[in-house]
């Protein structure tokens, strides 16, 4: 019977570590990085209603308006492009859409979708400030 109980309380304490909910408040603001060896990274700058987004490679700078569905989830849509040096076509309507899946010290994964991409992405995004 002790063993039974034992294991009853080990099983809900897994399930329980399971269900815990990434920590996402800590990464409403702030400035972050989006590391890429390949395409250089992408700088953040999040704060209240507005993030700003420069890329390393192509020197594109946008500033998007955030709106926070719930705690892990919030949609991008492009207020203004404040520098677009190779003028590369940006969809003014893009609206991308943002799920924090798991957060680990001053690091969180993301998944990253839009309507019209067929795929999702997911990365890695650090917090520098």
């Amino acid at each position: 019977m002790k063993k039974i109980l034992l294991a009853l309380i080990a099983l809900s304490l897994n399930l329980l570590a399971l269900a815990q909910k990434p920590e996402c408040a800590k990464f409403k603001e702030g400035s972050f990085v989006l590391e890429d060896k390949n395409n250089g990274n992408t700088y953040i700058s999040r704060q209240g209603k507005t993030q700003v987004e420069w890329q390393e490679y192509t020197k594109l700078k946008i500033e998007f308006t955030v709106k926070w569905i719930d705690e892990c989830n919030y949609s991008l849509k492009i207020k203004k492009v404040l520098e677009n040096p190779r003028n590369l076509q940006i969809p003014m309507d893009l609206v991308v859409n943002v799920k924090i899946t798991s957060t680990n010290g001053n690091t969180y994964t993301q998944q990253s979708s839009s309507k019209g991409v067929e795929f999702v992405l997911t990365s890695e995004i650090r917090k520098i400030e």
